[in-house]
């Protein structure tokens, strides 16, 4: 399914434009933070959209040329294109080689935890519930027992505030992301409780 962001085709509405490109910004850390092999096709990483047209591969004009103007108009996707790859080469349990189980290892720790707006685990009610259009996704670090991952995910229309669920550490969280935010630096939370995520946004939240 493909959405428009409320008009069709090219425009000058602002709004309009920045919630596409935060789509464009949610789309990609989607592929990058799955498992398998990222499938990014040349100019993705600075927006080259061929017009909405999926079938470019047929035609020879510009729906299909690369437009390498499009890298410096587009510069911040760019910047956080080469942010989510170095996530990627960071952490290996955005790469595994085995699938997620939610399975505890033999330290007690689950390899992953699927969690609701409240911070607690998914019922299985809730994984039924079609009008659910939010998910955290708890991971344990393979390589620091006491270190997490948790990547929110807000696809509705509204913010929702996150119940962090307790850290294995005393540390405080850092935001490496957040697709809603201007600028993609990390950045402390401090000990915080709970997290504010607007709608049509991932954010990635480390401890």
């Amino acid at each position: 399914m493909s959405w428009n962001c409320g008009a069709e085709g090219p425009t000058d509405d602002a709004a309009v434009n920045n919630l596409r490109k935060r789509q464009m910004r949610n789309l990609l850390a989607t592929l990058f933070f799955s498992q398998g092999v990222p499938m990014l096709q040349a100019g993705d990483e600075f927006a080259r959209t061929q017009r909405g047209n999926n079938n470019a591969y047929c035609q020879d004009n510009e729906i299909s040329w690369v437009d390498w103007h499009l890298r410096s108009v587009n510069l911040d996707l760019l910047r956080f294109v080469q942010l989510l790859a170095q996530l990627r080469r960071r952490h290996v349990e955005f790469r595994r080689e085995t699938f997620l189980k939610g399975a505890a290892s033999r330290a007690s720790v689950k390899d992953v935890m699927w969690l609701n707006v409240g911070g607690n685990e998914m019922k299985q009610g809730e994984w039924q519930d079609a009008n659910l259009r939010t998910l955290g996704i708890w991971f344990a670090k393979r390589n620091n027992l006491e270190g997490r991952l948790l990547l929110l995910l807000n696809a509705g229309d509204s913010a929702q505030t996150f119940t962090l669920p307790s850290g294995p550490v005393n540390g405080p969280w850092i935001r490496q992301f957040d697709t809603a935010q201007g600028t993609h630096e990390a950045m402390s939370l401090g000990l915080a409780n709970d997290y504010r995520l607007d709608a049509s946004s991932v954010a990635l939240l480390e401890c």
